[in-house]
């Protein structure tokens, strides 16, 4: 196994990605009517915090950012791939308008996806709503500026994961 290969497992298993924890969490469904055509979006939007990180990289980074919004938003029908062609589903950056510390995470999935969640957190009301995000760029190196891609998400609602 190649120093590459090896380091791209341990970025798999978690060395690269960043864990969050639900604080608050509200389901926004808006409906608007253009040029005879109905424009039909929900989007979920997750208060968070971050949780306290286990490997030397990241804790430095899970200590200067402790919090931040999770905004989980349709997918329709966007591909992007970074430049390394790796693709991309969605971005990590800093919240504007609030401290440096605060982190603006956004991940596109399927609409379908979306009215599941929504139905699903509001049954498991009070269970623990976890996110985990992994960009393609190492999260130690990034500076605060711009954003990262994220390649890989995953929710955990109490014991489901998704």
């Amino acid at each position: 196994m190649s120093e590459s290969d090896h380091d791209a497992l341990q970025d798999l298993l978690g060395r690269n990605t960043i864990h969050l924890r639900a604080e608050s969490v509200s389901v926004i469904w808006s409906v608007s009517e253009d040029e005879r055509a109905v424009d039909e979006r929900m989007e979920i939007s997750l208060r968070v915090a971050t949780e306290p990180a286990m490997g030397d990289e990241l804790k430095s980074f899970t200590a200067r950012y402790r919090e931040g919004f999770v905004t989980l938003q349709p997918l329709l029908g966007e591909r992007e791939r970074n430049a390394a062609g790796q693709p991309v589903i969605g971005v990590l950056g800093r919240a504007l308008g609030y401290s440096d510390e605060t982190l603006a995470i956004r991940v596109l999935v399927r609409p379908t996806y979306l009215v599941g969640l929504s139905a699903l957190i509001a049954r498991a009301g009070g269970s623990p709503v976890k996110i985990s995000v992994w960009p393609s760029e190492k999260l130690w190196e990034w500076n605060g500026e711009g954003g990262l891609h994220i390649r890989h998400c995953q929710i955990t609602v109490g014991s489901i994961r998704l």
